[in-house]
């Protein structure tokens, strides 16, 4: 979700994400690069790593299958 009121209203920002999700993110599993817009990263507690570059509009799956995701972090180069 997304708010850009100070919380008066909510976006839900799922396109790409499954309907239905067994899983959580623990507290350092979710990063966010410095770019603009803002790329979003997030491990899950089920080994999936999903990512968007444009700021939650559209999710992509990075990886599948790996061990629960504790913590996550991203190193950006310049041009990528």
């Amino acid at each position: 979700f997304r708010t850009r009121d100070g919380g008066q209203s909510w976006q839900a920002l799922e396109r790409g994400l499954p309907g239905e999700a067994f899983c959580g993110v623990l507290r350092e599993g979710m990063t966010s690069d410095g770019a603009d817009p803002a790329g979003i990263y997030f491990g899950t507690n089920t080994g999936k790593i999903f990512a968007t570059r444009d700021a939650g509009e559209n999710w992509h799956l990075l990886a599948d299958n790996l061990p629960p995701i504790s913590s996550l972090s991203i190193c950006a180069h310049d041009g990528e």
